[in-house]
């Protein structure tokens, strides 16, 4: 009888760390496309895939990005060392459901954060979408951005403006540039703070925007120079034509947000999960212990 009342706890331990893990298991997604460098060597192709989680002879949709294609979008505003010869960053670009925003992750990626991916990709019209960015070396990442519009464009059916994919562009240079001298996180936060209230307001207006730049830095604590406050106004001005919505651009950034969150706490969810092993452990080693004595 004491056996089985072991048992029927032992049963009981194991439906309940069922239980527990059951909600890590994520939901696999069909509609996805790969967008790979021009310039990548077979070795190099078969590691970002590698990366992707795509299995060898998958029957996945893939799209070859060049340098040409680069440079077309980003033109000649990037410096020599940044923007590269060559097109070696590649990208995943995953459709999710409505309304769970823009997930970016990155490997390799020296130049361009999650986050001035997210910025750019917001305002090019990009959203409910993961995007795992990678290189087989550290690059800039600049690449990417062309090849990410093809494949969301490829994944939905739906073509992105040129307009709004060339001001996504200025975006993202710009904000790479204010990095440098302000640091990435700051650089981000304040692209994205004016862009929000400029479509939240309507403003189009260079000197209503102008004074939504300087007002934001100064929440920041960020001094910014006069070039500096013109060059974010230049691009914020032409993001105001775009007609964005600022719901849509809140709740795509916050699903953003979440992913950069996500990554940072990897460590607390893993010791959050060893707990509860250890836990069942320590149950089960007693439960044996009791049965053998």
């Amino acid at each position: 009888m004491q056996h089985l009342r072991v048992w029927h706890l032992v049963g009981l331990c194991v439906v309940l760390l069922a239980l527990t893990i059951q909600p890590v298991v994520c939901a696999s997604h069909v509609e996805r496309v790969v967008t790979l460098g021009a310039d990548l060597s077979d070795e190099q192709r078969n590691s970002i895939l590698r990366v992707f989680n795509i299995p060898a002879g998958a029957d996945l949709r893939q799209i070859t990005v060049t340098n040409a294609e680069e440079r077309a979008l980003l033109g000649d505003d990037l410096p020599a060392e940044v923007i590269g010869s060559k097109a070696i960053s590649s990208a995943l670009v995953e459709l999710l459901g409505a309304g769970d925003g823009i997930k970016v992750e990155r490997y390799n990626i020296t130049f361009v954060t999650p986050a001035m991916y997210g910025n750019a990709l917001v305002t090019a019209g990009v959203k409910d979408a993961r995007i795992v960015v990678a290189a087989p070396t550290p690059v800039s990442g600049t690449a990417a951005l062309t090849g990410i519009f093809k494949g969301f464009e490829k994944a939905t059916g739906h073509e992105l403006t040129p307009e709004a994919k060339e001001t996504a562009g200025d975006e993202l240079i710009t904000t790479g540039e204010l990095a440098r001298q302000i640091g990435e996180s700051k650089a981000s936060e304040l692209m994205a703070r004016v862009k929000e209230r400029v479509v939240g307001e309507n403003l189009q207006d260079p000197a209503s925007i102008r004074n939504v730049v300087s007002n934001v830095a100064q929440e920041l604590q960020v001094k910014l120079s006069t070039q500096q406050i013109n060059q974010v106004t230049n691009v914020i001005v032409r993001i105001s034509h775009l007609q964005l919505e600022a719901a849509q651009l809140r709740g795509q950034l916050a699903g953003l947000r979440e992913s950069v969150e996500d990554l940072a706490s990897s460590k607390q969810v893993k010791s959050w999960f060893q707990q509860i092993l250890d836990f069942f452990l320590r149950l089960f080693n007693r439960l044996f212990a009791s049965l053998i004595g």
